[in-house]
């Protein structure tokens, strides 16, 4: 059983949008980017154990899964999702490493989900802040 929060849909002209989370053993959660057209992609965090899961018109794409090995003041971490539209391209990475650079149909009503196992909805913190920037003038530095 899931317990969580999903966005409003919002229009995916690029955005970057990164949560800074508190890694612990008992850490679990989901975070990551949903759509009406069934391309998702989450990141599954189980205390140091990472899945990346990928869904393509519903169906699951080969998950890669791997383990941090750095070791951050206060166990905090930044998970960060970048989407350039001209290039139809999603870069998901965790505390600077990227871990998927490739093709996303974000959809033109995408939304933000963040979901904890009940077992972890327990009123432990989870994360510390989240930051979304979307629109125009986003890679405009």
């Amino acid at each position: 059983r899931r317990l969580g929060l999903v966005s409003h849909p919002f229009i995916t002209n690029g955005f970057e949008i990164e949560l800074q989370y508190v890694q612990s053993a008992d850490t679990q959660f989901s975070f990551g980017l949903v759509n009406a057209a069934k391309e998702t992609v989450l990141i599954r965090v189980s205390g140091k154990q990472y899945t990346l899961e990928r869904f393509v018109e519903g169906q699951p794409v080969a998950p890669l899964s791997f383990e941090t090995v750095k070791q951050r003041e206060g166990n905090v971490y930044p998970l960060r999702f970048v989407y350039e539209p001209d290039e139809n391209r999603l870069v998901v990475s965790i505390d600077g490493d990227t871990v998927y650079e490739g093709p996303c149909n974000s959809g033109p009503a995408a939304r933000m989900a963040l979901w904890a196992d009940a077992a972890s909805a327990d009123g432990r913190v989870l994360a510390r802040s989240l930051r979304i920037r979307s629109g125009r003038g986003l890679y405009d530095d």
